[in-house]
Formats: C-alpha cells, sequence, structure tokens
C-alpha cells in the first residue's frame, strides 16, 4: 500500500511560562491501560493537550496558528482536580509511527522533529498517548482524511520502511 505525506509539520519546543488552570480532564484509553490527560480550550487558538506521565510530570501539545506543533515538558506540585466528566478518546489500533511520522491508514503526517524517537527517550511508553492526541489535533477524521488546514501535499511515496 502506497502513503501519501498529507501535511509536513514543523515542530518546535517551546519553553514558558505554564499554568494548568482551566484545563478539562481526558481519558485515553489504551485496552486496559489508562492515560491520564487534559485539555485546555482556549477562546481564540487550537486546544492545548496535556499529557501526564510519571506522578508530576507533564507533556504539553499544542498548534499555533500556522498549524506547527508545539510541545513543553514540566513538572508540577500538588494534586489537579476537575469538577466535570471526563471526555474518552479510545486509541486506535490503526495508528502506527516511527522517529518522526505519524500514520493512520494511508495518510501520513511528518514532523521536521524526530518526536516520537524523543519521548521514547523520556519515557518508553509516551508515544501511545502522544499518537492518539495528534490525532486528535492534526484532524486525522475517521475516514481517513486529513482536514488538517494548509496541507502540504507532496507525490506518494512508496511502503513505509
Amino acid at each position: 500500500m502506497t502513503e501519501n505525506i498529507s501535511k509536513i509539520i514543523k515542530v518546535f519546543y517551546m519553553h514558558h511560562q505554564d499554568g494548568l488552570e482551566r484545563l478539562s480532564p481526558v481519558l485515553l484509553l489504551d485496552g486496559e491501560r489508562i492515560w491520564q490527560a487534559a485539555v485546555k480550550r482556549r477562546i481564540r487558538g487550537n486546544p492545548m493537550y496535556y499529557v501526564f506521565y510519571q506522578p508530576h510530570s507533564y507533556l504539553k501539545l499544542w498548534k499555533d496558528s500556522k498549524g506547527h506543533l508545539l510541545f513543553f515538558l514540566d513538572n508540577f506540585v500538588g494534586d489537579l482536580f476537575f469538577a466535570e466528566e471526563p471526555q474518552l478518546i479510545q486509541i486506535s489500533r490503526e495508528l502506527n509511527w516511527d522517529d518522526n511520522s505519524l500514520t493512520w491508514r494511508d495518510v501520513k503526517l511528518k514532523f521536521t522533529v524526530p518526536i516520537f524517537s524523543f519521548l521514547s527517550k523520556i519515557d518508553m511508553w509516551l508515544s501511545v498517548p502522544v499518537a492518539a492526541i495528534l490525532f486528535e489535533l492534526f484532524g486525522l477524521d475517521r475516514n481517513g482524511t486529513c482536514v488538517a488546514q494548509n496541507p502540504a501535499q507532496e507525490p506518494a511515496q512508496g511502503s513505509r520502511d
């Protein structure tokens, strides 16, 4: 099966002051494993997703106004309380990734930084919930169409290595 690179996404690490307020809970379901996450929906701008790993560490992922992927790692102290029912996201078994791309069926998102390789150095399992978040964030619909804004089309490429 051939794959199309539906979108090339520039990736940037952004170190900045972060606040964990106005978060809504998200549970990422991966078989019997449950990943804790949260989303901050902004009035203007794309949602920010937080994936929690280890007791007090998190990875924040969001798109800027140009559709670039920004990420940030940090620690927090204390507990987080939510006064709402968690959103549930079932992690698709059809998601595949390598060091710098995410594939669902024949749609491929290619990242300019080897994001999944980097994540495996932080936590060997962190790529699983991040793949699901990127699937949501960059708008791969359930039919395999990339609905991300301004997709960069490239010619079809051969089978994945």
